[in-house]
């Protein structure tokens, strides 16, 4: 990707298990369970929004899935901040990448990061 396209560019991708909501495993259903949201996902997302970025979901899910992430997203009250939902991203132990934010359950510092961004 050319740097001028990279400076006009406004999407990022946010996982959704453990990121947007709790989530944990069950192995008799061989599935994620998708929980409630992070306490302070709604206003992050607000934030994220007001920084000018467009918030999409970049989930392992399957495809399948899609339809029940957007569903769940519009119980918790968060569809309006998701512009778009990507599932099937590789499952990978970890990921290294030059243009990435560690989430590790403090939304306040993944903020503080993409302020910096801008």
């Amino acid at each position: 990707m050319n740097e001028p396209k990279l400076k006009t560019l406004v999407r990022i991708g946010i996982d959704f298990d453990n990121t947007i909501c709790h989530s944990h495993y069950d192995s008799e259903a061989d599935k994620w369970i998708m929980g409630i949201p992070f306490s302070d996902v709604k206003e992050s997302l607000e934030k994220v929004e007001e920084l000018g970025f467009k918030p999409w979901i970049f989930t392992s899910r399957p495809g399948a899935e899609e339809i029940e992430i957007w569903e769940w997203l519009k119980r918790g009250g968060l569809k309006k901040y998701i512009h778009g939902v990507i599932t099937g991203k590789p499952l990978f132990k970890v990921v290294i990448d030059d243009r990435s934010i560690r989430f590790r359950g403090d939304w306040e510092s993944c903020i503080k990061q993409l302020e910096g961004i801008k």
